[in-house]
């Protein structure tokens, strides 16, 4: 009778043990294909700022070159941050208007 009791419990136990393992299994492997594909993602994005990188220079020059005739201030290569206030245009320079005239 203890018999018949010991493997009843044993039927109910052992499934959730082994079960537990698989559940353990599939959370590493989740863990694992999320980290993959954030590596990938960062990879992208790396490779996708390297390839535009000389587009992004030639732009801060050509902005640099309109601003100095505009007689507005030169753009540097930092980021910029809003400060939230708003600037009064900057009237146009000399250089400007003598080029359209």
């Amino acid at each position: 009778m203890w018999l018949q009791a010991l493997a009843a419990v044993a039927g109910a136990v052992l499934p959730g043990i082994l079960g537990n393992e698989d559940e353990d299994r599939a959370a590493d492997a989740e863990v694992e294909a999320s980290d993959r594909a954030q590596e990938l993602n960062r990879y992208f994005f790396d490779e996708s700022n390297r390839r535009t990188e000389p587009f992004r220079q030639a732009g801060l020059g050509a902005l640099n070159q309109r601003n100095a005739l505009l007689g507005l201030p030169q753009v540097s290569d930092e980021v910029q941050t809003n400060t939230g206030a708003a600037a009064a245009p900057a009237p146009a320079g000399p250089e400007f208007w003598t080029i359209l005239c």
